[in-house]
């Protein structure tokens, strides 16, 4: 298993991890309100990339487009499929501020998203672009959530890679021991 952890450093994060749960609900958002529904909200989940986090393709009209955190420069990133791209960077600024500039960006691009503009599961909730409470400070805390991000997950994988290994093992045994017990019959218990 990999021991590459990066630090961590929870004094000073709190304000820059709630601002960040609320930029990215604003991703969220977008996807929730132009993609197909799906099961469990399975069309609204963001993803790590290798910069970060974002997006897989939103649809929107006949094309898509996808939104990433990079947390590696410092911006948020809209691709979309007719080539157009457009970015902000992730300074710190206000929630409220954060979000006039995601729509005007993605009003940039021609994608229409009506979105809800209020949060969801944070206490004392403030509608997105009212909220000049939350400010995102620190881009050191950002990058240290990314690194820890791709930590997780590289060992959620290797986890399962370990599992589906031993699963295969399993089966191979309880194959030989079938064949076994199909050639010699059941062996007799003492």
């Amino acid at each position: 298993m990999t021991s590459a952890w990066p630090e961590i450093a929870l004094a000073g994060w709190n304000d820059t991890y709630l601002t960040l749960q609320l930029w990215t609900q604003l991703a969220g958002k977008t996807r929730l309100a132009l993609s197909p529904p799906q099961n469990h909200y399975w069309h609204v989940a963001l993803y790590l990339t290798s910069r970060g986090i974002g997006t897989s393709p939103v649809p929107a009209g006949g094309r898509t487009f996808e939104v990433d955190f990079d947390f590696l420069n410092h911006r948020l990133v809209v691709h979309t499929s007719d080539g157009r791209t457009g970015s902000l960077s992730l300074e710190p600024r206000t929630v409220a501020d954060f979000c006039e500039r995601y729509l005007a960006l993605l009003r940039s691009l021609d994608i229409d998203a009506r979105i809800r503009k209020f949060p969801c599961e944070v206490a004392n909730p403030i509608p997105f672009l009212e909220d000049t409470v939350r400010y995102a400070t620190d881009l050191h805390t950002r990058r240290w959530a990314s690194d820890t991000l791709v930590q997780t997950r590289n060992y959620l994988e290797e986890r399962d890679e370990l599992e589906a290994e031993n699963r295969k093992q399993q089966e191979a045994y309880e194959k030989m021991r079938a064949e076994y017990e199909k050639k010699y019959g059941k062996p007799k218990k003492k």
